[in-house]
């Protein structure tokens, strides 16, 4: 399992092959100014989907070296949405990235059944945090696609989530399913649910994996709180997976990893037919560059079966 975020340029670099990132809607500066990066031009090739005359006044206006890109003209948003799942469809582009429009639009080709990017996957979405206070990566999940997870979803969320886990070099990942509390209350819906989903996944040879749940935060992370509570699990304070009970939950406790614990992320939504990023105008560029080179690692996986 990689430690730093920083080590997936590393691995990426050893690959030969530049992998294809889709930008829909590439008029847009804080898009070509991530997939643009100058530590990024051996790892990717840009494929620009959209006004070509208007990316290429761009491209001119900002000091970045563009000369490793293709352009790809569409006339409107629609059609550039439209485009770039086609492409990742018929396999032209590796990793599909939004660019300047809204998500319903960028994500309506994505989920039609016309182009055949999802089949009967579930899309989720998955951030990788490095925390100054935690030794290895964290994996969370869902924190952006499913307001309120059912049982079954969840099943999903988590075979996704183990699937980034297995591209980071993680074989067996050590999963907590959280929940207020290590015990279960029948009154707490997410508690039965996490009970259910540790049941599940035990000895799972198709998800091999090292589940406890429910399981609280602290549990899952502290080691300290683990030996005072008297709590043994061998995912206790060593978690490199986290399933949160609900799209809130995982929210605000991703943005308190970032805002109050000065972590970095990288996130991707999963369960398509390639990796898609979706970070927004007000994240750091950091965000984007370890993002894109996250959706690589996990395309590459992809390839390889």
């Amino acid at each position: 399992m990689l430690k730093k975020l920083e080590e997936l340029l590393e691995t990426n670099q050893e690959e030969t092959k530049p992998t294809r990132v889709g930008v829909v809607v590439a008029e847009d500066t804080h898009s070509l100014e991530a997939v643009l990066d100058e530590r990024l031009k051996q790892v990717i090739t840009p494929v620009l989907i959209g006004n070509s005359l208007v990316i290429m006044q761009q491209l001119a206006e900002i000091p970045l070296l563009a000369d490793h890109v293709e352009i790809i003209h569409t006339d409107s948003v629609e059609e550039a949405a439209k485009k770039g799942a086609e492409l990742a469809q018929s396999g032209q582009i590796d990793v599909l990235m939004k660019g300047q429009l809204a998500t319903s639009q960028f994500l309506k080709p994505v989920v039609n059944k016309q182009y055949g990017l999802i089949e009967s996957r579930l899309l989720s979405h998955i951030v990788v945090f490095e925390l100054p206070t935690y030794p290895k990566l964290l994996i969370t999940s869902d924190g952006g696609m499913i307001p309120e997870p059912t049982l079954e979803q969840k099943h999903g969320i988590l075979e996704n989530a183990l699937e980034v886990a297995y591209s980071l070099g993680k074989k067996v990942p050590k999963v907590a399913v959280l929940a207020a509390s290590e015990s279960v209350n029948q009154k707490i819906n997410s508690s039965v649910e996490a009970s259910v989903l540790a049941k599940d996944y035990t000895n799972k040879p198709t998800f091999p994996c090292e589940i406890d749940g429910p399981i609280s935060l602290d549990l899952a992370l502290s080691k300290e709180v683990a030996e005072l509570k008297h709590y043994s699990s061998n995912v206790a304070s060593e978690a490199d997976v986290l399933l949160a009970p609900d799209m809130t939950a995982m929210n605000l406790l991703g943005k308190s990893f970032t805002v109050i614990g000065k972590g970095q992320m990288a996130g991707i939504i999963y369960g398509a037919k390639v990796p898609i990023v979706m970070t927004s105008r007000g994240s750091s560029s950091d965000e984007k560059f370890y993002s894109l080179l996250l959706a690589k690692r996990v395309s590459q996986r992809s390839e390889r079966g």
